[in-house]
């Protein structure tokens, strides 16, 4: 990320956007071919696209919830790699200032 940061927002499923449907259609072709499972013929077309996505509208995905608990623990993880970062520029200034 560059300045400034935002996170990121949550893009509302719309199975008729045809961006939508085209990401559906690859995630669905990928898994199928981990899984040797023969793609519709008709999923490189517009028609067969949509027709997926409007698919995946008959599933609920469940809600993603960050847990308290691990954001801590990333957050502390984030705190001690900067102030090493810190301890290593500060080490690193003096050795400059003792080649003088």
């Amino acid at each position: 990320w560059s300045l400034p940061k935002r996170p990121p927002t949550e893009i509302k499923f719309d199975p008729e956007n045809p961006l939508h449907a085209a990401f559906i259609t690859a995630a669905a072709n990928l898994r199928a071919k981990i899984f040797n499972i023969p793609a519709p013929k008709d999923a490189r077309t517009d028609k067969g696209r949509l027709a997926l996505a409007q698919e995946a509208t008959k599933y609920q995905v469940v809600e993603f919830v960050p847990s308290q608990e691990k954001a801590k623990q990333l957050s502390s993880e984030v705190d001690k790699e900067k102030s090493q970062q810190q301890t290593q520029q500060e080490g690193g200034d003096d050795e400059v200032n003792s080649l003088d």
